[in-house]
């Protein structure tokens, strides 16, 4: 595997670490607090240099089933997060609606398919190597 395959790889578990702080956080508490805001902010941002990672150093391109797969995940955690940034903005530290708290689920529960989607191909590809 290449050094920048292998960065990207280390960076998406950062993300997923950092994602899941802070769905977990707003799950619990069924607020945005500063520190759950910014768990998010970070795993989009590491999540966005593991994706340019991962385009970078594959040989298949980014229009692959499993790359779909990470846009789309990628966008909808951009949402969340943008929503959640959002809800912060206009009432600070009050409940999340539900639709937010559902929305929150199901964002990360795709990058969390998408995630293991990439997991598998990972591990199909060294065990053909």
């Amino acid at each position: 595997m290449s050094p920048i395959l292998i960065t990207g790889v280390v960076i998406v578990n950062l993300a997923l670490v950092s994602y899941g702080i802070g769905i977990v956080s707003e799950q619990r508490s069924h607020r945005v607090s500063r520190a759950t805001l910014n768990w998010l902010r970070l795993g989009v941002l590491l999540d966005v240099i593991a994706t340019a990672c991962m385009i970078a150093g594959s040989s298949h391109g980014p229009f692959t089933l499993h790359g779909l797969l990470g846009f789309s995940s990628l966008a909808a955690m951009l949402v969340e997060t943008s929503l959640a940034w959002r809800h912060r903005a206009m009432f600070g530290d009050g409940p999340v609606p539900d639709w937010l708290h559902r929305y929150s689920r199901i964002a990360y529960g795709w990058w969390i398919v998408a995630y293991f989607t990439g997991a598998y191909l990972v591990m199909s590809a060294s065990r053909l190597s």
